[in-house]
Order: structure tokens, then C-alpha cells, then sequence
């Protein structure tokens, strides 16, 4: 699972940007890698790692520990998709849908992205999974820790 640590450990200087963050071709890389596909170029960063490369729930797992390796700041898999929380918490989803709330937090969470109204499922949520998304989590969980 965790083939690729020890070479992105050793090369993490490759991999962060002047500000600690890692860059969207470097985010791609690792989800190369995790889904078995040739580099960086192979991934489309505004297409969902989910649905549009078969990303699976080990593969999410493994990608989440591999970005935590090649980051200079701790990154829980919850953190990177609070969504599976949310979907278990009466306030944010009632059971058969999102309420008001879970929609504005879901809003706040894909940065305004209108397509997350027409997400009445997990599953639909995860097509808005991207590189792109991953960024700029990335990024506010690194504020959120500063």
C-alpha cells in the first residue's frame, strides 16, 4: 500500500511549492501512481479521480497516506473528504438527503461549485473529487493548521 513513501520522503523538496503546498502536477503524480497510470499527464485535473480513473475506497485511502508522505504538514483522510462524516450526522444529512445546512457547508467545502446542489448522493459528490479539489483542500487545511 505503501509502495511509493519512501521515494516521495526522498524527494519532497520535488514535490512542495515556495509556499509548503504541493502543486496540482504533483498532486496528479501521486494519484498516477496510486491508480497504476503513466505520470502525471495521464490525469485530467478537473475530471473526478472516482469515476473518471476508477478510483476506489483503498486506492482514496492509499493516495491520502501518500499525499500525507510527500506533505510538510499532517493530512487525515476525513479531512480530505469530510463528506462520509457529514453524510452521518443528522444536522448535515437527514438520512434520505442533505438538509440546508449540510448543502451550505457542501457549498463552502467544493468553493461554490453549483453542480453540489444536484448531488443528492455520496457517490454523486465524489464525481467533483479532483486534483483540483485536492489543491485547494490541501491549501485550507494547511491555513486551518498555521
Amino acid at each position: 500500500m505503501y509502495h511509493d513513501i519512501k521515494f516521495l520522503r526522498q524527494n519532497i523538496n520535488n514535490f512542495i511549492d515556495t509556499n509548503g503546498l504541493m502543486n496540482n502536477t504533483n498532486i496528479a503524480g501521486i494519484a498516477a501512481r496510486v491508480l497504476y497510470l503513466e505520470g502525471a499527464n495521464a490525469i485530467d485535473t478537473t475530471r473526478s479521480l472516482f469515476s473518471a480513473y476508477g478510483m476506489s475506497l483503498l486506492d482514496f485511502v492509499e493516495f491520502a497516506c501518500e499525499l500525507q508522505a510527500a506533505s510538510a504538514f499532517p493530512i487525515a483522510a476525513e479531512a480530505l473528504w469530510p463528506v462520509a462524516a457529514m453524510r452521518q450526522q443528522q444536522q448535515f444529512h437527514d438520512g434520505e438527503q442533505w438538509t440546508g445546512l449540510g448543502y451550505a457547508v457542501l457549498l463552502r467545502l467544493f468553493d461554490g461549485d453549483v453542480r453540489v446542489q444536484s448531488c443528492s448522493s455520496e457517490e454523486d459528490l465524489q464525481n467533483l473529487f479532483t486534483v483540483d479539489f485536492v489543491a485547494r483542500r490541501l491549501r485550507l487545511l494547511q491555513m486551518a493548521q498555521q
